[in-house]
């Protein structure tokens, strides 16, 4: 015998998912939905009921829940209720509700009066979701369908006069992929995504065609859709996969702005400078997070002719080229990681640490797209992590001071590169005249000079170090000193310490010595040796002078 009511014996029947909704209008007011529509605004301590029965209040379905098959009174087979409730943005005490048996009512004098909207001839069915245009008081679209019936059929109802006529608009959605929920864009009228049992579409003519927006989603019921409008996301809440985020609604927003046959620059939405750390949580119960720093939307209507300039920059505000990526026709994506240039390694070199480049300082920054004569540039705003609470003085200060290491590192790793290629064309050449006249004396000005070369570069970095295990093996150099200098520095969030400041003063009285003794080498040094080559006509080491100029 079944211990709970039968819903027909119940003052007021609650759905098992029964709506709870605040104004959007005033938070402090409340609504909750059964098979009347109720309003508390003092936080639940009374209640005020503002509708009459909104459903078809069938009494043969009023029965006790679970029946005829198995009873059970915990509520979740409650039927004829209110399924979903909305109050407008746009108008206060303009509310639709959608009953779990096929019906639509509107208030539009805050429930004194109430108005059967539903379309004519609609088959008892769910109302699974309203919403009312973000753009348009009098448009709204409704999910219905009729999937506990056994009809799969999709269902997308759409009218532009507060419910007097509907149109059905469900071109391009698979044949039973029944609708959950559907929403439209905040920014672009009449651009709508649709929730459905396999996955999720869009339109961008309000519903007159539908085509897929799943790309990498799985296929899963999305059991609702909300745009989060501060940062402009589409957020999905499925059935068994957890939740689903499209970042950065703008390529989709701009869409029809943009023809095939031109070149478009989207404006890029604004990024945080985040601070350093992991990510924290295990790798077996959090989600992939989205890319970290600026995205960057462009399309590029052909592929460039020989010898156009293709590129997209990222400006600092006094027009300096930060970073620059490549790009081909079609639709572009490029993640720009808030870093200025890696820092060039020596080739064939172990680096212990991050060669990675400073990250950039939050403020206004300029993307520019060249793409032979078109030029296009739009602002990007870097925004400080709201966790951290550091002046902007002390970023630029860490900014000057990490810049200074990198140029400095950068200078080590180019003097390596020229000693080390200065070293191999000298053994090269003591191969290529063995046996000739003048071998011998070269062969030992060759070796003396080899040495020195050697020295240099092992006093620059240590060569021995492949690994991270070897690392602990061996004598750190200059180049891993201020690898582990510049990492400490970057990562920081609170200017720059004054110890860092003392370590960059020790690192440079080593640095100049040394640098001195690569510029004696490849300079005088080479020159007295390319004159002795050049006396028995072996011709000559070519130098960093002649390939690219002075080393500082």
């Amino acid at each position: 015998v079944p211990a709970a009511l039968q819903s027909r014996e119940m003052r007021y029947r609650y759905n098992w998912n029964a709506p709870i909704v605040a104004s959007p209008h005033d938070y402090s007011t409340i609504y909750h939905a059964s098979n009347h529509l109720v309003r508390t605004r003092d936080r639940g301590m009374t209640w005020e009921e503002i509708s009459p029965d909104l459903t078809r209040d069938e009494d043969d379905k009023q029965g006790y829940g679970g029946g005829p098959i198995t009873g059970e009174g915990a509520g979740g087979e409650i039927y004829g209720t209110i399924y979903y409730m909305i109050e407008s943005e746009h108008e206060r005490g303009t509310i639709w509700t959608g009953s779990d048996d096929g019906l639509i009512h509107l208030t539009r004098d805050d429930g004194a009066t109430w108005t059967d909207v539903t379309p004519e001839g609609l088959d008892e069915g769910q109302i699974n979701a309203i919403e009312v245009s973000p753009h348009d008081p009098a448009t709204a679209y409704v999910a219905y369908t009729r999937y506990k019936f056994n009809d799969f059929t999709p269902h997308v109802l759409v009218t532009n006069d507060y419910g007097e006529n509907w149109d059905d608009r469900t071109n391009g959605i698979a044949e039973e992929d029944w609708v959950k929920v559907v929403r439209e864009d905040p920014v672009r009228p009449g651009l709508l995504y649709l929730g459905t049992e396999t996955g999720i579409y869009v339109s961008w003519d309000s519903g007159e065609q539908w085509q897929s927006l799943r790309l990498n989603l799985p296929n899963t019921p999305i059991n609702d859709l909300i745009i989060q409008r501060r940062e402009n996301d589409l957020v999905a809440a499925t059935s068994g996969r957890g939740f689903w985020i499209l970042d950065d609604l703008t390529p989709l927003q701009t869409a029809l702005d943009v023809q095939p046959s031109e070149t478009h620059l989207l404006p890029p939405r604004h990024a945080y400078r985040l601070a350093s750390g992991g990510s924290g949580g295990s790798a077996n119960n959090v989600g992939q997070n989205p890319p970290n720093g600026a995205v960057l939307n462009f399309h590029l209507a052909e592929e460039p002719a020989e010898g156009d300039t293709v590129a997209v920059e990222i400006l600092s505000t006094g027009g300096d080229v930060i970073r620059s990526y490549s790009l081909s026709a079609g639709h572009n994506r490029v993640v720009w990681n808030l870093r200025h240039e890696q820092i060039p390694n020596i080739p064939g070199a172990y680096v212990f640490g991050s060669l990675a480049g400073r990250r950039v300082v939050p403020g206004t920054y300029q993307v520019r797209l060249t793409a032979g004569d078109v030029t296009m540039t739009q602002p990007l705003e870097v925004r400080m992590d709201p966790r951290v609470d550091t002046d902007l003085a002390e970023f630029i200060e860490q900014d000057e001071f990490v810049a200074q290491v990198a140029a400095e590192l950068t200078e080590i790793h180019r003097s390596a590169m020229d000693v080390n290629d200065v070293e191999e064309q000298i053994g090269t050449l003591v191969g290529r005249i063995e046996g000739r006249e003048g071998a011998d004396v070269v062969g030992e000005a060759a070796d003396e000079l080899t040495a020195d070369l050697e020295a240099v570069a092992d006093s620059l970095y240590q060569a021995r170090v492949v690994d991270g295990q070897t690392v602990i093996n061996f004598p750190s150099r200059l180049k891993f000193q201020y690898i582990v200098l510049h990492g400490n520095a970057e990562r920081a969030e609170a200017g720059v310490t004054r110890g860092s400041h003392d370590v960059l003063g020790d690192l440079r009285i080593r640095w100049t010595r040394h640098r001195s003794t690569v510029q004696d080498l490849l300079g005088p040094r080479l020159d007295a040796f390319n004159d002795l080559l050049g006396q028995y006509g072996f011709g000559a080491i070519i130098g960093p002078l002649e390939r690219r100029g002075p080393i500082s």
